[in-house]
Formats: structure tokens, sequence, C-alpha cells
């Protein structure tokens, strides 16, 4: 189905600030008041790219179908998924996305989906299991990371890491001195089979309480 909008203010609404893609690569979308054309839209490929012009019904372009899941930030890594209230906005934007730490709580400080962390979670590139575990040891108290969309871990407390899915605390792991690859101690948790065949795939040694 094309897009349609109504008017330039409609256009402006649904797509101005937003992240979208253009041939399968993500974009970052700007809407010029001062062009009068209803389907006339800028747009900079991330997170570097020249802005140029195209036409918002460009077989090439799309906005309304961009993943969203754990990005990997500098520290740590924040849980993103769509506002859960009507907006207009096709594409994601700070303005139609939540942003949550591990612990569940609002992300406070400032993060772009237009930059090169969001690239990363489009094109499903994340941390293996044991580097993100090192990160973690390394950043501990602070620090997080996701090894994919759906599953991340951060700093517990004495020693364990906090294993999530879904921002959803499905499992721990307790590092021992100079062991590289630790088991997961998996908790008994609605999402449990989907997360072991996730780790059996993976190759991530893990224990089960059964």
């Amino acid at each position: 189905m094309d897009l349609v909008f109504n008017d330039r203010s409609d256009t402006a609404r649904k797509l101005h600030n937003c992240t979208g893609l253009y041939d399968g690569h993500p974009v970052y979308i700007l809407v010029d008041a001062n062009v009068a054309d209803v389907n006339t839209i800028r747009i900079k490929t991330i997170p570097n790219g020249r802005a140029r012009t195209i036409m918002s019904d460009d077989p090439l372009f799309e906005a309304r179908f961009m993943p969203l899941g754990y990005m990997n930030l500098a520290t740590e890594c924040v849980w993103l998924t769509r506002a859960p209230l009507r907006r207009m906005q096709l594409g994601v934007s700070s303005e139609n996305v939540y942003a949550y730490n591990l612990n569940g709580d609002f992300y406070q400080n400032p993060y772009s989906l237009q930059g090169e962390a969001y690239l990363d979670l489009y094109n499903n590139k994340y941390a293996s299991y044991v580097d993100a575990v090192q990160f973690v040891l390394d950043h501990r108290g602070v620090g997080s990371r996701a090894i994919s969309r759906e599953v991340a871990m951060g700093w517990r407390d004495q020693g364990s890491i906090q294993l999530c899915y879904r921002n959803v605390p499905v499992g721990v792991i307790t590092p021992k001195r100079k062991e590289r690859n630790p088991s997961v101690h998996l908790y008994d948790t609605e999402f449990s089979s989907f997360i072991i065949a996730r780790l059996q795939h993976s190759g991530i040694p893990y224990v089960t309480n059964t």
C-alpha cells in the first residue's frame, strides 16, 4: 500500500524527524515546510550520508516497518518499543518510541535513532555472548549489552549478571575467574522454551531448574 498524505502539513506530521528506509538502508527524513509539493521530502542515509531530495511515493522509500528492540549505546543498552499511543508518525522517532533501561525504568539520557547505534540494530549487528559478558564485567554497576534485538544482559549484584528477554529477567550469569563462556542459569518463565532454543542455536551453555 502506498504512502498517502492529505496535504503538506500531513506529510510533515507523519515523516519529519523520523527514521525510515530508502533502498533498504535507514535514512533520516526531513520535510521542508517551505516546499509546496505534498510528496517532496529530504532524506539522509544514516549515520553520515549526504542529504538528497526524493518523492515520498518513490518505490524505494518506506517508513512504516522499522525494527525496534535492544540498541547498544556507549556503555549500556536500551530497550526500544513503540509508544502505546495513537501517533501519526510513520517512521520511528523519539516522539513515538519509548526507551527503557534494563531495570524497566524510562531511559532519561539522550540517544539517537539517526546514528550508528540504530544502524547496528537495523543490521542485527550485536556483541557476541562472550564479549557481552566481558563488557558488563568491565563496566560493572553501570554497563549493559545486548546480544540480539530481544536479548540483553546487565550487572545484577555481587558478581552476577542478569539476562533479559524483551526487558523481562529470564536468567542469571555468575562468571567465575578466568571462565570465558559462563553458563546461563535460567528461571522458569513463559519465555524459557524460546530462550533455550536461542541459547542452543548460539552454543551458549545453560542450566535449568528442572
